[in-house]
């Protein structure tokens, strides 16, 4: 399994730039510290609304400060079935740091 976190985006007809990147707001919107982080994420996963839909199709989630709106992200993510195999998970979403024509994503590739 392959976790690929990226940003792609045409600053022009011609290129099609890809970077990868450090968090640009760890500290800020959510803990910049590991420990932290996973244990903000277990409590707002711990208290998130229970997988209650069958047949998932696709998720539309907030994402600002995790203490803004991680119970409704983390209430969204509970939805997507664990036992289900998936053959991608495609993550899209703004850029908040640059502007480019095209979209920001992460693609989850299970092998």
């Amino acid at each position: 399994m392959a976790l690929t976190f990226s940003f792609q985006g045409k600053s022009s007809p011609q290129e099609s730039p890809k970077t990868d990147r450090q968090p640009a707001v760890a500290g800020k919107f959510y803990p910049a510290s590991q420990d932290s982080l996973r244990a903000q994420l277990s409590d707002l996963f711990h208290t998130a609304k229970p997988r209650t839909v069958k047949n998932l199709q696709a998720v539309i989630c907030p994402h600002a400060g995790y203490v803004f709106s991680g119970p409704v992200a983390a209430s969204g993510i509970n939805q997507v079935d664990p036992d289900k195999v998936y053959d991608n998970i495609f993550i899209i979403g703004s850029s908040h740091q640059v502007s480019f024509m095209g979209a920001s994503y992460i693609i989850r590739v299970i092998t």
